[in-house]
């Protein structure tokens, strides 16, 4: 089995993230040039709300100048594209690189599935930093099952975090593995 070191900066905010992801299957964990349309969909009510006019968002750190807040928004999107199930099925990590959605606890990080007829749904979301987030060779319900050992409030986190599928939510579940 080989790693992949995946690095990536985010265009706006200038965030810095890396994870190691085995190869599982015949997708590879890598670096999208762009993400596809229907994560971009999934996205859309959180780019919505930082495009309104009378968000808060817009008003503090931009101080209401005109800009194009729907390249801004996407720009600042970093992600990841994993093999989700054992069937080969994708989804994409992806990290909202923007001022209000990134805070002492780090930045949102949401993991989309995606579906047979081509779309996305949201699969897990947390606040945190991007930190390492690995697909392990076990699985749940035929996904597989992903570690995380990333940050939380700026700091490692002390435990591992295993995130298993669940039937019943269909999402993944986080539990605390051990502590390090």
């Amino acid at each position: 089995m080989t790693n992949k070191i995946v690095i990536g900066v985010a265009l706006a905010g200038c965030l810095f993230f890396s994870g190691i992801s085995p190869s599982l299957g015949a997708a590879d964990s890598k670096l999208p040039a762009r993400l596809p349309s229907g994560v971009l969909t999934a996205l859309s009510d959180e780019e919505a709300d930082f495009c309104d006019p009378r968000s808060h968002t817009l008003e503090k750190e931009y101080g209401g100048k005109l800009f194009d807040c729907h390249q801004t928004f996407r720009a600042s999107l970093s992600s990841r594209e994993l093999v989700l199930t054992t069937s080969g099925q994708i989804g994409f990590l992806v990290s909202i690189n923007l001022y209000g959605y990134c805070g002492s606890g780090g930045c949102r990080i949401d993991l989309y599935l995606k579906q047979e007829d081509g779309t996305f749904i949201e699969v897990y979301e947390r606040q945190g930093g991007l930190g390492e987030f690995r697909v392990l060779k076990t699985s749940t319900h035929n996904h597989y099952d992903i570690e995380y050992t990333g940050t939380a409030s700026g700091e490692k986190l002390k435990e591992r975090l295993r995130l298993r599928w669940n039937n019943v939510s269909t999402d993944y579940t986080e539990t605390v593995e051990s502590e390090r």
